[in-house]
C-alpha cells in the first residue's frame, strides 16, 4: 500500500502463494506464527519450548512487551508438528537452525528464509517479518476486535501504529485497492506505463485514445 495512506500488506491470493511454497515444518511453523499472532521479527527467536502453553494453546512472550497470545488450531497444529520433527537436543530454543551445528536460529536466518519463500511464491512485495506482522494488524481489526484487545495482542502502545491497522481493515472491507496493487493490475508494458505517466491529455476524452499502432508494435518489437 501506498506509504503515506496506509501500510503494506498481503492479500488473501498472496498469503495462500505463500503457504503453499512452504515445504519445511519448521519454516511453516514460523510463518503462521507471524501471520497469525503478528510477532515481531526480534521476538520469534527468543522463543522456547517452554514459551508455548500446550494446554491453554497460548504463546507467552517475554521481554519488554510480555504478553499472551491465543493460537488457533492452524497455528497450534504447525508448532506441534514441529515441535515433534525438531531434533532432538538440550537447547531451550523453539527454533533451531536445520544445517551445521544446531544452534537458536537468528534474526537474519528468519529473514533469509523469507524472502527465499517471497520469490519461490512469486510475491513482488519485500517479504519480511513486517509485512507479516502487518498482515495479522489489519486482519485483526477486520474481525472488529476491540483496540485495547489488539493493543495488548500486537505489543503497541502508540495510538499511530493502531489506527494504521485500523484505516487498512477499513479500506480491506470497502473493497479500497492499494495503490501498489493497481499498479500490479495494469497489464500493459512497462514502458506504455512509463509514456503515460509523462504525458498529460488537455481533454478527458483524450485518455481512451490508444497509443498510435506504429508506436505500440515498435515497443512490442523492441
Amino acid at each position: 500500500m501506498d506509504a503515506k495512506n496506509g501500510l503494506e500488506y498481503l492479500t488473501d491470493a498472496e498469503t495462500k502463494a505463500l503457504l503453499k511454497a512452504v515445504n519445511s515444518p519448521r519454516d511453516l511453523a514460523i510463518i503462521l506464527l507471524f501471520l497469525e499472532t503478528g510477532l515481531r521479527l526480534t521476538e520469534l527467536p527468543e522463543l522456547n519450548i517452554s514459551s508455548i502453553d500446550w494446554e491453554k494453546k497460548q504463546l507467552h512472550i517475554d521481554g519488554s512487551r510480555k504478553r499472551d497470545i491465543p493460537l488457533n488450531d492452524e497455528v497450534f497444529e504447525a508448532v506441534s508438528a514441529w515441535s515433534r520433527d525438531r531434533i532432538d537436543s538440550p537447547a531451550e530454543a523453539l527454533f533451531v537452525t536445520s544445517k551445521g551445528e544446531q544452534k537458536r536460529i537468528s534474526s537474519r536466518g528468519i529473514d533469509k528464509l523469507l524472502r527465499k519463500y517471497g520469490l519461490e511464491a512469486g510475491i513482488q512485495k519485500h517479504l519480511n517479518a513486517q509485512l507479516l506482522r502487518n498482515t495479522f494488524g489489519v486482519h485483526l481489526f477486520a474481525k472488529e476486535t476491540s483496540i485495547d484487545n489488539a493493543a495488548v495482542i500486537l505489543g503497541v502502545s502508540d495510538p499511530k501504529s493502531l489506527k494504521r491497522f485500523m484505516k487498512a481493515a477499513k479500506d480491506e472491507k470497502e473493497g479500497i485497492i492499494p495503490s501498489q496493487d493497481l499498479e500490479k493490475l495494469d497489464t500493459r508494458l512497462r514502458i506504455v506505463r512509463h509514456l503515460s505517466k509523462l504525458i498529460h491529455p488537455k481533454h478527458k476524452e483524450d485518455i481512451a485514445q490508444p497509443l498510435p499502432i506504429y508506436l505500440y508494435s515498435f515497443f512490442c518489437m523492441s
